[in-house]
């Protein structure tokens, strides 16, 4: 390992939280993200026979809204932009 964290891109939308659900609670500026695909996700990451630090990044605005269609996420993960991820 090179130290580096992995950072993971996690669309925010509406419907079908049990797959992927961001909160976002203002009074302690804190996200949590949860749901079927992180739960197999995180087991994978557990899986692996070496440790990798990761990050669950939501791509979202300051108020907890989407940030744009998971189009333009991958577009600004291309990009570099690690304003948003």
């Amino acid at each position: 390992t090179n130290g580096k964290k992995l950072r993971v891109g996690v669309p925010v939308k509406d419907g079908f939280f049990e797959f992927v659900k961001v909160e976002h609670d203002a009074s302690t500026n804190t996200t949590k993200v949860t749901g079927y695909i992180i739960d197999i996700f995180k087991a994978v990451m557990e899986a692996l026979p070496y440790n990798v630090d990761y990050e669950l990044i939501p791509f979202a605005k300051p108020n907890g809204e989407s940030a744009g269609t998971y189009n333009d996420m991958v577009y600004q993960v291309y990009l570099g932009v690690s304003k948003n991820l």
